[in-house]
């Protein structure tokens, strides 16, 4: 990228966060996300080519969160619209001819895995059988630090289920405060799961671990992260950690 296109990113970026009510980063990674998508340029044409369909299919499965392949199928034609127009759910009928791009409205997925998420934090808590463990902020960050999702991955999962449940996303790095909070940064995230996270049907969050000597454990002798809990009825053990930010503005 020239400096003249980081000096047009950071303008669009400050006038995104001037009107949308965001931070300077969200909409920095917001104008980053948009100009990294291909722009297409249909100019009343009457048929796609295949490198115009290719870019419109990854237009509407982002805005509507759904598979490329299906993606496919609505803009190429299936169904009552032309070639040159299809429906999103988000946006309603986008025509292409004369545009220069499309802008969209990210999936609630895409949104979760754009941000840090807070799991954890230190302090001393109360676990699931009832012992009292201390964790400080040197601790928080020796469970960050030592994360290593490529030899052991931490899923999404809903509650605290049994072995055979399936997982509905997958954490990618973790991330210490210096106030000792634990974050995470995720990534794969079914969109079906995001938008039940995302009504409020699992709201809150629960970070399971390894113990310090428990097989399995990549990280003997410290706590590794097991897997993160998405809580509904039940109530986190760990109060006051704030909800996944689902604002438009992204």
């Amino acid at each position: 990228m020239s400096r003249e296109d980081d000096f047009e990113l950071d303008r669009r970026a400050r006038r995104v966060a001037g009107e949308k009510g965001i931070s300077y980063s969200q909409a920095l990674e917001y104008c980053a996300m948009q100009a990294a998508l291909p722009p297409i340029g249909f100019s009343g044409q009457t048929a796609m080519s295949d490198a115009q369909l290719d870019a419109a299919a990854r237009h509407c499965a982002l805005q509507d969160g759904v598979s490329y392949a299906e993606a496919l199928m609505r803009v190429a034609g299936a169904g009552p619209f032309g070639p040159a127009e299809f429906r999103c759910s988000l946006g309603g009928i986008v025509s292409f001819a004369g545009s220069d791009s499309m802008n969209y409205a990210a999936s609630s997925a895409s949104v979760m895995e754009s941000q840090w998420i807070e799991i954890f934090k230190a302090g001393t808590h109360v676990s699931s059988d009832g012992q009292a463990l201390t964790f400080t902020a040197n601790d928080i960050k020796a469970i960050a630090d030592g994360y290593r999702p490529e030899v052991r991955e931490a899923p999404l999962v809903e509650g605290h289920p049994p072995m055979n449940a399936p997982s509905y996303g997958w954490v990618a790095k973790l991330m210490a405060t210096p106030a000792g909070q634990l974050l995470m940064r995720v990534k794969q995230v079914e969109a079906a799961f995001a938008e039940r996270v995302k009504a409020g049907r699992f709201k809150k969050r629960s970070a399971a671990f390894y113990p310090l000597d428990a097989t399995g454990n990549p990280t003997p002798g410290q706590f590794y992260l097991r897997h993160v809990g998405f809580l509904g009825a039940h109530q986190p053990a760990l109060p006051g950690m704030g909800d996944i930010d689902f604002s438009p503005a992204r």
